[in-house]
């Protein structure tokens, strides 16, 4: 496999790598959907999904697009330096959170990212860097409705 990636890969891998023509061409796109619960659902059980009932459909569902250049060479790294610079500048942000915003202040411990930057300015940051976030409620029978960014 090592001597031969390319004949033995039928074409995917080779020892040389993509050109800066391919990688300056390349993008990417990647969509995803969730579920969850509404503003007006949420306000029932005092803002706090812990409470909600197990047995409680969701009544929220949205998309989210995420798209820039290509994201092995460029986008990865752009992803990166933009959050380390958001931890950087931002501490202060990340630590005391806004809970009008419903984003939980930051005290110690493992978080997810999306709760450590929910109080930054990465998607502000990713925009002006080239990799967009759209985020929209989404009906089922329709496409996305409008953006929540």
């Amino acid at each position: 496999m090592l001597r031969y990636p390319w004949w033995l890969s039928f074409g995917m891998f080779s020892e040389n790598g993509p050109t800066s023509e391919q990688i300056d061409a390349s993008t990417f796109v990647s969509e995803f959907f969730g579920e969850g619960y509404s503003h007006n659902v949420l306000r029932q059980y005092n803002n706090d999904p812990l409470q909600i009932p197990k047995h409680t459909k969701c009544d929220l569902t949205v998309y989210c697009k995420i798209h820039g250049p290509d994201s092995g060479y460029h986008g990865t790294a752009l992803i990166c330096i933009e959050s380390a610079i958001c931890l950087l500048e931002e501490e202060h942000m990340i630590r005391a959170g806004n809970i009008n915003q419903r984003q939980p202040p930051i005290t110690g411990g493992v978080f997810t990212p999306s709760t450590v930057f929910s109080a930054t300015s990465l998607i502000q940051r990713l925009h002006k860097s080239g990799i967009f976030v759209e985020l929209m409620p989404y009906n089922k029978k329709d496409k996305p409705i409008r953006s929540l960014l």
